[in-house]
């Protein structure tokens, strides 16, 4: 029995992905508004402006606001850990997670929609190959829940590396 409990939760779409994109999303807004703010400031200063228009940006409340809260935003994504992970690293899919943790080099099952979540509750007719290189057809995957069986082509289970 594999059990991908631990996989099945990280892929089904947790809080993890929206406070890292809100997090990013904030961040940017900041960090766009005062790249914006110094611009026209030196658009302002080449045109020789004067007066309100060139009062010091950090008497400008809005502009300082900006600054802490782009300071803010890039120093959580910088140090929290595994806030990119939702777009730094792939997604495993299904029959890819299955591989891995039944310690096989390749399993296919042409029967079976693969995506990053969990199948329904149902047998899979699948093809693997094995950790020796040696393709398997007619093997079988039987998903329920969070636990998957597999077993080889004469009906036997597969041994999984614990």
């Amino acid at each position: 029995m594999i059990d991908l409990t631990n996989w099945a939760a990280g892929h089904r779409g947790g809080i993890d992905g929206i406070l890292a994109f809100l997090v990013l999303a904030m961040g940017s807004m900041c960090v766009v508004a005062v790249v914006v703010r110094l611009c026209f400031r030196i658009w302002r200063l080449m045109r020789h402006r004067s007066g309100d228009a060139l009062k010091p940006l950090l008497e400008d409340e809005s502009f300082v606001f900006e600054l802490w809260g782009a300071i803010f935003f890039c120093t959580v994504a910088t140090l929290t850990p595994n806030v990119l992970a939702p777009f730094t690293t792939p997604q495993t899919t299904f029959t890819g997670q299955v591989a891995e943790q039944a310690g096989l080099t390749a399993l296919s099952c042409p029967t079976l929609d693969d995506s990053d979540r969990m199948p329904r509750q149902d047998r899979y007719e699948c093809e693997y190959v094995d950790d020796k290189g040696r393709a398997h057809d007619m093997s079988l995957l039987v998903a329920s829940g969070d636990k998957v069986w597999l077993y080889d082509h004469q009906g036997k289970p597969l041994k999984v590396e614990e």
